[in-house]
């Protein structure tokens, strides 16, 4: 992680393309003023981490409602029951 010391009005680029200055500073909260061209998302951290555990979530209970109907999780082998059933009808694996 770099750190850097910055005063009101300061900046800093990253990447040659994304600014980040100090527009305020008041007691004990600085803000920042971020330009960054719209190909780059800029979020808060405690958002960007509320959605990442969002879609976590939605992913799991995706898997879990196909493990519901019978699926499994994608990708894994097929339980004895649905194997045996397969291989009557002439279906290998």
């Amino acid at each position: 992680m770099l750190m850097f010391t910055r005063r009101l009005g300061d900046k800093i680029v990253i990447g040659g393309c994304v600014e980040v200055r100090v527009a305020e500073i008041h007691k004990s909260t600085v803000r920042l003023a971020i330009d960054a061209p719209h190909s780059h998302s800029v979020v808060r951290g405690e958002v960007y981490e509320a959605v990442a555990k969002a879609n976590l979530a939605a992913a799991d209970a995706e898997l879990d409602e196909h493990a519901l109907l019978g699926g499994g999780k994608p990708g894994s082998e097929p339980t004895r029951d649905q194997a045996t059933t397969d291989s009557a009808n002439g279906d290998e694996r």
